[in-house]
């Protein structure tokens, strides 16, 4: 499973495996995928909690991986698994080697360990929240986003010998977007994209209607 992002043969060995709308996730339709959302009560270092559009995203991503691997995907809220915010604080027994992680920093304290708020994240990981200002920052150049723009970042945490991706937008409707477009879009061979998403349809929906552009890539 390593080099997945850069190996030439993955997209060519999968269109026999899965579903041409989950192809994307790969590698995170194998098996033992777990998906974290943020608790719903205020929790972590901000007080934050995350929204029922944040688990309707995530539905769509676990549902995802259920069409594609006919298993289902465990769930869990990031306070049961994150008892402490560091990479070895997280219980790494109760999650799978595939997690998927929804919300932000600021709801999801999982997100938080390897993206967390003013400053750059995991392995050099560029995008980042800032709390100060409210937007969403690139380090690499020092500009910033705001609502219609989501983060999907793809880790691959050696530490612990995990694969980690981390699903969140400016706003929770961002990240129900940041889903959809993770399961009708081609995923760049990146390690993370910052990408900008237009209502087209104008239905106040994020749908396979709308638009999906790739702004930033790390």
């Amino acid at each position: 499973l390593f080099g997945l992002w850069t190996n030439p043969y993955i997209s060519a060995l999968y269109k026999n495996l899965v579903a041409t709308d989950t192809i994307n996730l790969y590698p995170y339709l194998i098996y033992k995928t777990t998906v974290v959302y943020g608790d719903s009560s205020p929790h972590g270092p901000f007080g934050g909690f995350a929204g029922v559009v944040d688990v309707a995203g995530g539905s769509v991503l676990a549902g995802a991986v259920g069409r594609a691997t006919s298993t289902v995907a465990s769930s869990y809220l990031d306070v049961w698994v994150v008892p402490q915010l560091s990479i070895a604080g997280v219980r790494w027994d109760v999650v799978g080697r595939y997690v998927i992680s929804v919300g932000g920093p600021l709801v999801n304290t999982f997100t938080y360990v390897f993206n967390p708020t003013d400053r750059v994240g995991y392995g050099g990981l560029p995008f980042y929240f800032d709390s100060r200002r409210y937007l969403i920052v690139d380090a690499r150049d020092g500009s910033t986003y705001g609502p219609g723009y989501f983060v999907v970042a793809m880790l691959y945490v050696k530490e612990v010998d995990r694969y980690v991706m981390l699903v969140w937008g400016y706003g929770g409707l961002d990240t129900y977007a940041a889903a959809i477009w993770l399961t009708t879009q081609p995923l760049p061979n990146t390690k993370a994209v910052l990408v900008k998403w237009s209502d087209t349809n104008g239905n106040g929906i994020p749908d396979r209607g709308d638009v999906f552009v790739v702004v930033k890539s790390w």
